[in-house]
């Protein structure tokens, strides 16, 4: 090869050669840019919240049952027990499968003292499936009845309502509850009702 010939080979292998390069740094600093633009998307304050916190910010939860209004279950007296834990709950709800460790420890603290505060869940489901449901989540209760959340007020599952002896609701809870809203409602349901009650 005569030198005004390798002379062009050279050249020409040198631009190959820097824009091979070239275009290997542009690849790495587009490749770097949708990394960090996908990690701090990833990282946003938004993404962190917790469930609970997103679902609150997504989709305002709907209004239970007014404490001081009054409400009825098909087929139930809540005048057996100080007072009642209408629990609207769905077999196809996964908050309330969610919940089943404090629905359990509910279910247990109740168990104690069944002339003070008495369990009461409801679900859309025929009453089998549901038993089966709540077996299954280790939750015993008084009663089961089949009706939609409506028919207690609450237009959503999870929702859990304390009424006293009348029927009057004294508070509710609504969704699946942080461990300081858990305790509070095993406070409500243990302490006893002379506030309320009639």
């Amino acid at each position: 090869m005569n030198a005004p010939t390798r002379s062009v080979y050279e050249r020409l292998h040198r631009a190959i050669e820097l824009l091979a390069n070239v275009g290997i740094i542009a690849v790495a600093v587009l490749g770097s840019a949708v990394l960090v633009r996908q990690l701090m998307s990833a990282q946003s304050p938004a993404s962190l919240r917790t469930s609970t916190e997103r679902r609150a910010v997504e989709a305002p939860r709907p209004p239970a049952p007014a404490v001081g209004s009054s409400l009825s279950v098909p087929g139930v007296g809540f005048d057996g027990a100080d007072q009642t834990l209408v629990m609207a709950l769905s077999t196809q709800c996964h908050f309330c499968s969610d919940s089943a460790p404090f629905y359990k420890r509910l279910a247990e603290a109740t168990a104690r003292t069944p002339a003070r505060t008495k369990l009461v869940a409801v679900l859309p489901q025929p009453r089998d499936p549901a038993l089966s449901f709540l077996k299954e989540l280790g939750v015993g209760v008084a009663d089961v009845v089949q009706a939609p959340p409506s028919a207690v007020g609450a237009r959503g599952t999870p929702t859990l309502i304390l009424v006293n002896r009348a029927g009057v609701v004294l508070r509710t809870w609504i969704g699946q509850l942080a461990p300081e809203k858990e305790t509070e409602v095993l406070t409500a349901v243990s302490a006893a009702s002379t506030k309320g009650a009639s």
